[in-house]
């Protein structure tokens, strides 16, 4: 990121695997059905530019809501069924889009296409009142993480 500050645009080289293709391909079917599922239309997320840092969830829903959608692994997406609840490696990403959308909550989408029709699509709800302490706990590591970059730009420039 330091490196993409200074020389003011994007790393020539990103990272992608057959997850990340398989969400890129899939994600419309379950932004679909989840639309259909509760009766609601979702517009795109776009990005929330919160000047040094960042935002763009998968799609705004009405004036409260955000949703970020996975499509994951039949294994990944029987593992959130089992839990009950999100999958615990994107909770960060989540508190996230409350806190730069400024929105009430996010909904946490698994799809999984080899799932019976009616178990492809689950949805687990976060809402923001019930995040206070983790907002603020981001907030203190993403202004660490700035200094972090301020640090490794003066490093590389002063090199």
């Amino acid at each position: 990121m330091a490196l993409e500050i200074i020389k003011g645009k994007k790393s020539e080289f990103s990272f992608t695997n057959e997850h990340m293709l398989r969400g890129h391909e899939q994600e419309p079917i379950a932004r679909r059905l989840y639309e259909e599922t509760n009766f609601v239309d979702i517009t795109h997320g776009g990005f929330f530019d919160c000047v040094e840092y960042g935002d763009s969830p998968d799609g705004l829903v009405g004036n409260d809501g955000v949703i970020e959608i996975k499509s994951v692994t039949a294994a990944v997406h029987y593992a959130t069924l089992q839990r009950g609840s999100f999958d615990p490696s994107y909770k960060w990403q989540l508190i996230g889009h409350l806190d730069c959308t400024g929105r009430n909550w996010v909904d946490f989408v698994s799809y999984c296409a080899d799932f019976p029709e009616n178990k492809q699509l689950i949805i687990h709800r976060l809402q923001r009142k019930d995040c206070d302490e983790e907002i603020s706990q981001l907030c203190i590591r993403r202004k660490d993480f700035l200094n972090l970059i301020g640090e490794t730009i003066a490093i590389i420039q002063r090199g």
